[in-house]
């Protein structure tokens, strides 16, 4: 097994959880760790993490040589998950049962049909929603549907902003109260939104679906190919802040070894996220001893920006503040992840200039105003993020000083973070 990285090293928990977690993916799901551990460990500091990165349940697969107090709580941790597993899966596959009996075909995008596709097991990968994927033009059927149902939409808007809303996101979430538990069912007829440039070819996708088992249930799923590049290019897109995305693309390879490499590059060129697959790849290699083609390991390490995001990445995982990174770092991060000039700027001209949620309770409007938005939008952006990138640009020049005052030399993933 190839060692961490240590061009950014992580602290000592999350060490030992990364070594949990190459070890099940090694294992193909056996319990890895049946010696004793020999090791300190926070406990405490270990779980929290865990569940940042929401693999509780693969930590707990791998620890079977942990104290007893300590598989107590993670079993106690897991039989819930598995608990609100089921619960969403029930009503998973209700909806698809419904959804075929008004003639909308649909397919489950992540959730517990990923889990059961990927691990054999609901109870391996944690779940918190249930995401359906419907053709676009069925998406107004599906949604009275979903409204009959008792679901309600997340967001109430007026009808200017619905638009806008629905053409930006490609997916609507609504929710629904069962008893004390809340399921949220985000219902999507796109992939991405329409600013980030990852044009996948749902018709593509459709015409090359499988079916899988879920609970007894025969389920639509994707083929491997566009699994992985769906899984690279989610976890990009949220910048792969959650180690369960990086576990879930190294199962897909580790599992799926007559993976068409060269479809699955064709379809990434072309869709304009080759970038993401490499990012996703050479994280789940650099970090999780992922075993990937020479050559396509060749393609991702050939491409000096993957390497310089996956730095990045890698300094904010192993950093240890469970935080998510803000906008305007996000904005930045997905700049770097488009292979094409004119990406960038329609990019930017959506992100400044395309309203949201937070544009419209910051300052309701009534609908025959709506255009305002689109004005006031970057002025709203700049009066936030303006003085937020003066704030930080101010604390990490007095931190250098520090720093250099200490005889401490920045790292290039520190410097990358703080431009």
């Amino acid at each position: 097994m190839k060692p961490i990285p240590t061009n950014a090293v992580p602290n000592s928990t999350m060490q030992f959880l990364i070594r949990c977690l190459r070890a099940f993916l090694a294992a193909e799901g056996e319990p890895p760790f049946d010696g004793v551990i020999e090791e300190e460990v926070d406990w405490t500091s270990l779980f929290q993490l865990a569940s940042w990165h929401k693999v509780l349940p693969l930590l707990y697969r791998s620890l079977q040589a942990a104290p007893g107090p300590v598989l107590s709580r993670l079993k106690a941790y897991v039989r819930s998950a598995s608990g609100h597993s089921l619960l969403l899966t029930g009503e998973l596959l209700r909806l698809l049962k419904r959804f075929e009996a008004q003639g909308i075909p649909a397919m489950p995008l992540k959730g517990p049909a990923l889990a059961s596709f990927l691990y054999g097991d609901m109870a391996l990968r944690q779940s918190v929603d249930i995401d359906i994927l419907v053709q676009e033009e069925n998406y107004r059927s599906a949604k009275r549907l979903l409204l009959s149902l008792g679901y309600q939409p997340l967001y109430v808007l007026a009808r200017r902003q619905e638009k806008v809303y629905l053409q930006y996101q490609c997916q609507e979430v609504f929710t629904l109260a069962r008893g004390d538990t809340k399921i949220t069912t985000g219902l999507h007829w796109g992939i991405m939104p329409v600013n980030l440039p990852f044009r996948l070819n749902l018709k593509g996708v459709w015409e090359r679906c499988e079916t899988v088992s879920l609970a007894g249930a025969t389920v639509t799923a994707r083929s491997p190919e566009d699994l992985l590049l769906f899984l690279c290019v989610h976890g990009s897109k949220h910048g792969w802040r959650c180690l369960q995305w990086l576990c879930d693309v190294a199962r897909l390879v580790s599992r799926h070894t007559t993976m068409d490499w060269c479809l699955c590059m064709e379809r990434a060129k072309t869709s304009g996220c080759q970038r993401a697959l490499f990012l996703g790849l050479f994280l789940a290699d650099d970090i999780l001893g992922t075993p990937i083609p020479h050559e396509i390991k060749q393609k991702t390490q050939h491409d000096p920006l993957t390497a310089r995001l996956a730095g990045q990445i890698k300094w904010r995982l192993f950093d240890g503040d469970l935080i998510v990174p803000g906008s305007w770092e996000m904005w930045l991060f997905h700049l770097q992840l488009m292979e094409r000039v004119q990406d960038r700027i329609s990019y930017c001209v959506h992100v400044l200039t395309t309203p949201g949620p937070a544009d419209w309770s910051s300052l309701p409007l009534p609908d025959f105003l709506f255009p305002l938005y689109y004005a006031l939008r970057p002025m709203r952006l700049a009066g936030r993020y303006g003085l937020m990138k003066a704030g930080n640009y101010i604390y990490n020049r007095c931190k250098a000083g520090n720093t250099t005052k200490e005889g401490r030399n920045s790292s290039p993933e520190e410097k990358d973070l703080t431009r």
